[in-house]
Order: structure tokens, then sequence, then C-alpha cells
């Protein structure tokens, strides 16, 4: 067949609609434009320490100032990444620490199965025994 691929160019011009396009669709995101481009801009991960957390007033206006201190309460009480470590690691030693002990319990159960096992042959045994000698004992008396 033959390469079905398309040339690439090396500059790209945008269509001259693309700009009415995008302002036709401002007006149903007329309260959330203007967050969209101050979050972008100041996008940040947050840091390993807690911290003063403030929530823009653009985006609170219609929260009140109990919800507000809610809020702050919340975020600050949230835990750090540190912290998230912290607790991931006992998590994980605990973890371990279970598999640990359960491991040695299955080895213990095993081995007393194990010698169940054993006694109930030997129990076998005798009891075989046992039989044989009193069907001689009864060839015997016969």
């Amino acid at each position: 067949m033959g390469n079905k691929r398309r040339p690439t160019t090396l500059a790209h011009t945008p269509d001259a609609g693309s700009g009415k396009k995008s302002r036709d669709l401002d007006r149903y995101f007329r309260d959330t434009v203007s967050i969209l481009g101050a979050e972008q801009e100041e996008c940040r991960m947050p840091s390993l320490s807690r911290g003063s957390h403030s929530i823009s007033p653009t985006r609170s206006e219609h929260l009140t100032e109990a919800g507000m201190a809610k809020i702050k309460e919340l975020i600050q009480n949230l835990p750090s990444k540190d912290e998230l470590a912290v607790m991931l690691t006992k998590l994980k030693s605990s973890v371990q620490e279970q598999i640990s002990t359960l491991t040695s319990e299955v080895k213990q159960i095993s081995n007393r199965v194990g010698d169940l096992e054993d006694d109930r042959e030997q129990i076998m045994d005798r009891l075989q025994y046992l039989e044989q000698s009193q069907e001689r004992n009864e060839a015997k008396i016969l």
C-alpha cells in the first residue's frame, strides 16, 4: 500500500474562526473563566508541612464567615505529606508484623497437624497389631 501518514508542517497558524468559538462558549463559563485563568498561573503542590491556607475571596463570595471558618479549620486539620508518610510507614510495619505473626502461627499449626497425623498413624499401627493378636488368640482357642 503506501504510507498513510500526513506530512508534518513546520508552522501551524490558528484558524480565523477559533476565537469566535471560544467567545461563544464564554457565556456558559462567565463565573469560572477568570478563576481558571488564575488557578493555572498559581498551580502549586502543597508544602510538606502545615501552613496557613487562605481561600480566594472571588471563589468564596457566597460563603458565610462561619462557613469559611469551618473550611479553614478542616483544611488546617488535614494531615501533611510528612504525616501521611509516617502513617503509611506505620501501616506497612503493622501489616508486615501481622503477616509474620500469622506465618508463624500457620507453621505451628502445620507442625501440630503433622504430629497428630504421626500419632494417628502410630495408633492405627498399634490397633492393627492388637487386632491381629486378638485374631491369633481366638484361633488358638478354637
